[in-house]
């Protein structure tokens, strides 16, 4: 028997649009924003933060880069996307509940932890194109808004738990929060399969030109990576 469908009107969809903001919004500020609380208590300097911090955003340029035309394809593709960089998201902070110490496995967990939520922004953004498929308008401004509000709350209550609760509370947030994200995921999923559109020959274009610039990212990343790791 199949399952019933989820997210069938318009406010429903623009409301878990609007959750999937907030929830895209506190990954960031767990991953990026406390980067420098953790990795501080885990014996990092200032400017090995800064590298790792570089590094991950330079990362997430290739992985979007990669992600992009798989995102871009027919049926439920962008969320099958967001919903494996979703799962890398809560598998490295799981590896970071561990609380690994200052070294090469903790600098590239790190690394690759921002990457991920760097990599996954653009197709949260892009996601209303989806989900317009459906013939539903989705008010981006106000969706936008509650991430932007969700980062503030989250960021607050981020600040009280690393005193009172430890270091840890950074991670385990994180791992709520990806959980929330992969939840939204499966209710996208049980949403069905937008109707198909015509694909624009300017992304392929633009895709093509961007692959004189891949070596030089990856350069670039190699450097910060081992700049933070070995310095």
């Amino acid at each position: 028997m199949s399952k019933e469908r989820v997210l069938q009107g318009g406010k429903s969809r623009s409301a878990a649009y609007g959750a999937l903001n907030g929830a895209y919004w506190m990954l960031y500020c767990v991953a990026v924003s406390y980067a420098g609380v953790f990795l501080l208590d885990r014996n990092y300097s200032s400017s090995q933060i800064g590298a790792i911090i570089a590094a991950g955003y330079v990362l997430g340029l290739l992985l979007q880069s990669a992600a992009a035309p798989l995102a871009d394809r027919a049926g439920r593709a962008p969320v099958a996307v967001m919903t494996v960089e979703a799962a890398g998201i809560a598998l490295t902070l799981l590896v970071l509940m561990h609380s690994p110490e200052k070294g090469l496995f903790l600098t590239a967990t790190f690394t690759v932890l921002i990457a991920l939520v760097v990599s996954i922004q653009p197709q949260v953004n892009a996601f209303t194109f989806y989900l317009e498929r459906f013939g539903t308008e989705i008010p981006f401004g106000l969706c936008r808004g509650v991430g932007s509000a969700s980062y503030a709350a989250l960021s607050a209550v981020m600040g009280l738990l690393t005193v009172r609760v430890g270091i840890l509370s950074i991670p385990a947030a994180g791992l709520i929060v990806a959980a929330l994200f992969l939840f939204l995921m499966l209710l996208f999923c049980r949403a069905g399969i937008p109707p198909r559109r015509p694909r624009s020959p300017s992304g392929r274009r633009v895709t093509v030109k961007s692959e004189a610039f891949r070596p030089m990212l990856g350069g670039t990343a190699a450097f910060c990576f081992c700049w933070a790791g070995w310095r």
